[in-house]
């Protein structure tokens, strides 16, 4: 019987899986970090833009 799945299903293809998590942290709390007072924070794509 074949499997459903690719050989590297839920797996990140091009950057380590351990790497991706490291910039998720680090998006996450560039986002906190940015929160004012009013409750908004930093978009997702320009806490991304510094880290290219």
């Amino acid at each position: 019987m074949r499997s459903s799945h690719r050989a590297d299903y839920a797996q990140p293809r091009v950057i380590p899986k351990a790497t991706l998590e490291r910039y998720c942290e680090v998006i996450a709390a560039l986002k906190i970090l940015t929160c004012n007072g009013k409750g908004r924070h930093l978009s997702t794509v320009q806490a991304i833009r510094p880290l290219k």
